[in-house]
C-alpha cells in the first residue's frame, strides 16, 4: 500500500536491534495500531523530515521503554497564523519522561516542557 503524504512534514522511522529500518507516514490513519508491534520494542526511533530539510531527532529506546510521537499546535485567538512543534517521547522503565521536539517550519529544538515556553515565545516574535 503506498501512503500519500498529508500534512506532517515528518515521518517516524524506526531502526529495530537487528537494523531494520521501517518508515511510517503519521498521517496514515491508524498508524499506531498498525505498527504496535513496535511501540515497545529496543530500537532507535528517528523522527525525519520528508524531504530532509531538517536534521532528525533521534531517541533511544531501551527494552521496556514506552515511545511515542506527538504533535502540539500553537495558536493566538487574536492573530493569524500558528507554530506546531513535532515531538517523539518516551516513558522510561522508572517512569521518568523524555520529550524532544522539533517547530516546523522555523526548526527550533528543544527538549521536555521548555516546549510550552518556546512556544508561547515564537507567537509572540511571530506576533511583531
Amino acid at each position: 500500500m503506498v501512503v500519500n503524504p498529508g500534512e506532517n512534514p515528518f515521518m517516524l522511522q524506526i531502526i529495530t536491534a537487528d537494523g531494520t529500518i521501517t518508515n511510517i507516514e503519521l498521517d496514515e490513519p491508524g498508524w499506531a495500531t498498525k505498527y504496535s508491534d513496535y511501540l515497545r520494542v529496543r530500537s532507535n526511533w528517528a523522527l525525519a523530515h520528508r524531504e530532509g530539510r531538517v536534521p532528525p531527532i533521534l531517541m533511544v529506546v531501551h527494552e521496556g521503554e514506552q515511545p511515542y510521537y506527538t504533535a502540539r499546535h500553537f495558536a493566538n485567538t487574536s492573530a493569524p497564523g500558528e507554530s506546531i512543534a513535532y515531538g517523539i517521547g518516551k516513558k522510561c522503565v522508572d517512569g521518568t519522561m523524555v520529550r524532544l521536539w522539533v517547530f516546523y517550519p522555523e526548526c527550533v529544538f528543544c527538549g521536555g516542557d521548555d516546549v510550552d515556553t518556546v512556544g508561547r515565545n515564537m507567537l509572540a516574535m511571530h506576533l511583531r
